[in-house]
């Protein structure tokens, strides 16, 4: 009753808008100095709503409502140590501003995850003929001719990557065991005091091509020139004229074994890869040149 004589005697006299948003401040102060709200910002939030309040006007209320709380509480009700939360404005406008509705659970007009109205089709319907499609999906012409040459370069493609890799690994492979066998060379000639021509005696009959131990034991000699060591060649040839005893077990032996194994699969699949990377060419060439043609 109070709040509606109060209305109507603000209405019977007209006033400016600035006069009016004083007297709906001084109402929210009311409101919260006499605890009918729990604070100022609802207070606020109430007039705003029902005067259908502006942002810029409910600012202009807030602030009226604000001084006249503190004058209420600390000056007229001397309350030196009173403490209040301001109305705050911003929330009051955030919470009036025109939110969307939200619907709970689908919308039946839009939900396309339930059936259609009437969809009871008999099970013996052949959709195929309803709709005119072709029996025989061979009717349909190929949307891309040249898919069969596509994937035979794919395939090649494919090998000639596989080949390179292959060829990758051998190579890691005979660098690691090479830098194994010169060490052992370089081991055998330093420490244990065999001579060069003396390891190439022991490993002749190792090595299933003599042209292969030759040229990798010349490669070792080189090196060890290179780092500093001196052959004596009559020392050298007096070593090789004593007779050798080869242990098949020695890792000097093994190595050199492996070592030309790992260069004739080198070689091998090196040519390997060298023919499937001029096949896979020439597939490409054939299917550019067809497509040329279809145009």
């Amino acid at each position: 009753m109070h709040t509606f004589l109060q209305k109507l005697a603000n209405a019977q006299t007209p006033r400016t808008d600035g006069d009016q948003l004083k007297l709906l401040g001084r109402r929210a102060a009311g409101l919260y100095t006499r605890g009918e709200v729990p604070n100022l910002t609802a207070s606020v939030e109430l007039i705003a709503s029902e005067e259908g309040l502006a942002g810029e006007q409910i600012r202009r209320v807030a602030e009226v409502a604000n001084q006249q709380a503190w004058n209420e509480l600390f000056i007229r009700g001397g309350d030196r140590e009173v403490e209040f939360p301001p109305a705050n404005a911003d929330r009051v406008i955030g919470g009036m501003a025109v939110k969307p509705n939200v619907i709970d659970g689908p919308d039946p007009k839009t939900d396309f995850t339930q059936d259609l109205p009437n969809e009871n089709f008999p099970e013996d319907m052949d959709l195929a003929k309803l709709l005119g499609a072709p029996v025989n999906p061979t009717e349909y012409p190929d949307y891309n001719p040249l898919r069969g040459d596509e994937i035979g370069v794919e395939k090649k493609a494919s090998a000639v990557d596989l080949a390179r890799f292959g060829v990758d690994q051998l190579v890691t492979e005979l660098a690691t065991h090479g830098e194994k066998f010169y060490g052992l060379v370089k081991q055998a000639h330093l420490m244990d005091g065999v001579g060069i021509l003396q390891i190439g005696a022991a490993l002749r009959d190792v090595f299933e091509s003599p042209e292969f131990g030759a040229e990798i034991l010349q490669q070792c000699a080189a090196r060890l020139e290179r780092e500093g060591v001196k052959f004596d060649t009559a020392a050298e040839l007096q070593k090789v004229a004593t007779a050798v005893v080869v242990n098949v077990d020695h890792p000097l032996v093994q190595t050199a074994a492996l070592l030309e194994r790992l260069s004739f699969a080198h070689y091998s699949a090196e040519d390997t890869h060298e023919k499937l990377a001029a096949l896979h060419q020439r597939a490409v060439s054939d299917m550019r040149s067809k497509a040329r043609g279809s145009r």
